[in-house]
C-alpha cells in the first residue's frame, strides 16, 4: 500500500503507530503484516514473534516500506519456551537502537528502545512485553522493575512506551488503576492481599504500579485516557474459558505530552479474525494540536 502522499511530504507532521501482540502465531504472520500495511502506519512495535514470523514480518513490513528494523527477537527457538518469544520494531524513518534504553537483564527479549527520527521530532520508543506472572511468577515484576528503573527520568526528546503489559486487573472510574497485589472483596473494595506468587503483594502492587501509573511523573502518560478521558471503558485482551469470557486492558501506549495523541483505537476487527488474541492499538500523534 502507498503511504500517504500528504504526510509523506511533510506538510502534516504527524506520525501514526500501531502497537500489537501478535500472540507468536506464526502461520497468521504474513496476514498480521498485510492487516498493519492496510491502516499505513509509520511505525510499528510488536510483541509475542517468533524465530519463524520474523523473517515473514520484517520481508512483508519492509516491502510495505517500513524498512528501518531493530529486534529482540531469538534467532533461534531456545529451549526455555517462555523465552521463545520477542519484541521488534519496523519504521518509515531512520530507527536506531539506543543503548541506553529498556533492555532487562534477565529477559533482553522481551524489551528494546529505539530512537525513530521522524517528522515530528525525534523520539525515543520502547517496546515491552511484560511475561504474566500466573506463568511467570515475580519474573514479571523484575521486567516491570527495570522498566521503571530506566524510564523514571526527565528526557529532551519525545518518549513512547508501549506494548503488552500483563496488567492493570481492573480501572475504577475516579481513575484508579489496581494491579495484581491487590482482590475484590465481598464488601466491593479492592484491598491488598496477604501475599502474591510467595512473596510480598505490596510490593507486587508497587512494582507494576510504578509503571502502570507512576510514570506520569516522568511524562509518561497513558495517551488511551489523554484522547478518551476516565470515563470511557475498554479492553484489549480476551480470554474465553468455556461459558466465561475475560476481558482487560492489557496492552497500552504511554507518551510524552508534546506528542498530543488525537486518536486512540483498539482495533478489534483483527482480534476478532483470531490474527491474535489481543487487539492492535493504533495511535496517531499530532503535535501541532498541542
Amino acid at each position: 500500500m502507498m503511504h500517504d502522499p500528504i504526510r509523506a511530504e511533510g506538510t502534516m507532521p504527524r506520525m501514526k503507530l500501531i502497537s500489537w501482540n501478535t500472540a507468536a502465531r506464526s502461520g497468521r504472520a504474513a496476514e498480521q503484516a498485510e492487516a498493519m500495511l492496510a491502516r499505513d502506519p509509520d511505525v510499528v512495535a510488536l510483541q509475542e514473534v517468533t524465530p519463524t514470523s520474523f523473517p515473514i514480518l520484517k520481508s512483508r513490513l519492509s516491502a510495505g516500506g517500513l524498512h528501518h528494523l531493530v529486534s529482540a527477537v531469538p534467532t533461534n527457538r531456545p529451549s526455555d519456551r517462555s523465552r521463545a518469544t520477542g519484541v521488534m520494531i519496523a519504521c518509515r524513518f531512520a530507527l536506531s537502537e539506543s543503548p541506553a534504553g529498556v533492555s532487562p537483564r534477565s529477559r533482553p527479549e522481551k524489551a528494546i528502545t529505539a530512537m525513530v527520527d521522524s517528522p515530528i521530532g525525534p523520539t525515543e520508543l520502547t517496546v515491552v512485553h511484560v511475561p504474566p506472572g500466573s506463568s511467570h511468577g515475580w519474573e514479571k515484576i523484575r521486567v516491570f522493575e527495570q522498566v521503571y528503573k530506566a524510564l523514571a527520568t526527565t528526557a529532551n526528546t519525545h518518549r513512547i512506551l508501549c506494548g503488552d503489559f500483563n496488567s492493570p486487573q481492573a480501572e475504577l472510574p475516579s481513575g484508579e488503576v489496581v494491579c495484581w497485589g491487590k482482590r475484590l472483596c465481598k464488601d466491593g473494595q479492592w484491598r491488598l492481599r496477604r501475599s502474591r506468587r510467595g512473596g510480598s503483594a505490596e510490593g507486587w502492587e508497587r512494582g507494576e504500579h510504578r509503571v502502570m501509573f507512576g510514570l506520569r511523573d516522568f511524562d509518561l502518560c497513558d495517551a488511551f485516557r489523554t484522547v478518551h478521558g476516565l470515563g470511557k471503558p475498554a479492553f484489549s485482551f480476551e480470554l474465553r474459558r468455556g461459558a466465561t469470557i475475560t476481558r482487560r486492558r492489557f496492552d497500552h501506549v504511554f507518551a510524552s505530552h508534546g506528542l498530543a495523541p488525537i486518536s486512540f483505537d483498539y482495533l478489534h476487527d483483527l482480534r476478532e479474525r483470531s490474527l491474535s488474541d489481543h487487539a492492535p492499538i493504533e495511535v496517531v500523534f499530532d503535535p501541532t494540536t498541542g
